[in-house]
């Protein structure tokens, strides 16, 4: 009995060393931004690791001049929120008429859809930028909203289709025989029930949609269409002598997907579970 008590002691403190080894991991790249972020640059390489002497906030106030933060944040909102926004549309509706609408191929499409997950993104660099430029959408917003939304459909059909499949049949013969059409049972039933692992997707969506860096950079190459994240990126070369301020404008870019993900972590564990338990 001893004998498995210490091993299950031993074990657990494993388990712990791990986790905090993960925790400090995760937390350590923002904990070293922020307080570098209060440091002049004299002081940023003569005291790198340590806490900074005295708390001063003028690196923040150069920030907001210099990378512009709240005219690229407003570019990286509304890129953001559009493509959430038809992104989760057009999920909501395949979901429903993949999973409770069947047609002939259905089940080929939701393969298909499956199989676009497991395409890398930067196989598609080339041919993407090809069909942007000839249809003249390079430097627009419509070009990182259309591959944001395009990109990131499979994986929400998928995901959707699997809770909306485990909606009872029986609430929508109930719907059909009251006279609800398709688009009324979709409005009034469909995604209400899939509210909580909309929220999930929208959340998610929002971290990577904010933070996506490879295509943006690619298809807003101009000043004056650049997001917060591509300025901010391409900004590194013009301040490299500069880190706290450069730690500073990469903390403020963080500072969205930080809150969004501990305002709404609950819905976010919540989504995940949804549907686990029929």
């Amino acid at each position: 009995m001893k004998t498995y008590s210490w091993k299950g002691l031993i074990a657990k403190i494993l388990v712990y060393l791990i986790l905090i080894a993960i925790v400090i991991t995760i937390f350590y790249p923002f904990v070293f931004m922020l307080l570098n972020s209060f440091k002049t640059k004299s002081e940023y390489y003569t005291n790198i690791f340590g806490l900074p002497r005295a708390i001063q906030f003028a690196n923040y106030k150069i920030a907001m001049e210099r990378f512009d933060i709240f005219r690229l944040g407003w570019h990286s909102l509304f890129v953001t929120v559009s493509s959430i926004l038809i992104n989760t549309l057009v999920a909501t509706m395949a979901a429903f008429g993949l999973s409770k609408l069947p047609f002939r191929g259905s089940k080929t499409i939701q393969m298909l859809i499956l199989g676009c997950m497991m395409i890398p993104g930067q196989v598609l660099m080339v041919p993407v930028y090809l069909i942007m430029s000839q249809i003249g959408l390079i430097n627009t917003f419509a070009s990182v909203i259309l591959y944001y939304v395009a990109t990131a459909i499979p994986f929400a059909v998928f995901m959707l289709t699997t809770q909306c499949g485990n909606i009872p049949n029986g609430v929508l013969e109930a719907a059909e025989i009251d006279g609800a059409s398709p688009p009324k049972i979709y409005v009034n039933i469909i995604f209400p029930l899939l509210k909580p692992s909309v929220v999930t997707l929208v959340i998610l969506n929002f971290l990577t949609f904010w933070n996506e860096l490879l295509y943006a950079m690619l298809f807003l190459q101009t000043e004056s269409t650049r997001t917060l994240t591509v300025e901010i990126t391409t900004s590194i070369g013009r301040y490299t002598s500069n880190m706290p301020l450069l730690m500073t404008g990469l903390l403020i870019n963080c500072i969205p997907t930080i809150l969004i993900f501990v305002i709404f972590q609950k819905q976010i564990a919540k989504g995940v579970t949804a549907g686990a338990i029929k």
